[in-house]
């Protein structure tokens, strides 16, 4: 009986595939496109080669000018292909985000990206970064060390020295000092036949202030022309004013 039931179930659901077929073939929208116009729209951009320099290292790189949006593309990342406005060059010729520089060396302050990041070891006493150039390897043991740790790479039988932080130093608190007594105002005296009558309050007014001197007014740009040379890599803008109106 139980054979019989999947025979059916089988039979009912073959008729309802071939029903969907029919009606998906019989009301199913068929839209066959075709192409009649193609527009090409071409952007012009003028490229500069521009030198970027650090006491380390140059790099050179094409500058794209936008005529259409009158600034510069931003240029990309070395490490993480993104563009940025703050790009770094490091000490290897790359150009970085801060987020992808690798720790600075302590002794040289040299700056190297992600990309270049094995050029920066670790001191073995201090763990902190240092170059491949500013590293101090140990004649004894073999151990790299920064400038300010020299000699400390195997203090410790052997072993680099564990340096402790400073203890804090507990500054006794100042006794406060104490307020020399004020002298009480005297009494005026009473029943004084001889004493002054007070007088009575000036009404005159306080003499009027002196005007704050004006400014010279300040020309302010309201057009601005930029010039590119195609012969050289310069880039003019003009910053004009108008003086008078028609």
């Amino acid at each position: 009986r139980r054979q019989e039931f999947d025979d059916k179930l089988a039979m009912l659901e073959a008729e309802r595939g071939t029903k969907t077929d029919d009606v998906r073939g019989r009301y199913g929208l068929r839209v066959e496109l075709e192409l009649i116009n193609t527009l090409l729209i071409t952007q012009p951009k003028v490229t500069i080669p521009v030198s970027i320099s650090n006491r380390t290292t140059t790099l050179q790189r094409t500058v794209v000018w936008d005529p259409l949006m009158h600034r510069l593309e931003a240029l990309v990342c070395d490490v993480c292909g993104q563009p940025g406005d703050g790009l770094q060059l490091c000490s290897g010729g790359h150009l970085a985000h801060d987020h992808c520089l690798a720790p600075q060396c302590v002794d040289c302050k040299r700056v190297y990206c992600q990309r270049c990041a094995d050029q920066v070891k670790t001191c073995v006493v201090c763990n902190r970064p240092v170059c491949r150039h500013s590293l101090i390897p140990c004649s004894t043991c073999g151990r790299g060390v920064c400038r300010e740790h020299q000699g400390l790479c195997h203090a410790a039988d052997g072993q680099p020295a564990v340096l402790t932080a400073p203890s804090p130093v507990v500054t006794p608190a100042k006794p406060l000092a104490k307020s020399p007594d004020k002298p009480q105002p005297a009494s005026p005296a009473r029943n004084q036949p001889n004493a002054p009558a007070p007088k009575p309050p000036s009404t005159k007014s306080p003499p009027a202030k002196p005007l704050p001197a004006r400014a010279a007014p300040v020309a302010i740009g309201v057009r601005i022309d930029v010039q590119i040379y195609e012969d050289r890599p310069v880039v003019a803008a003009f910053v004009m004013r108008s003086t008078k109106r028609v």
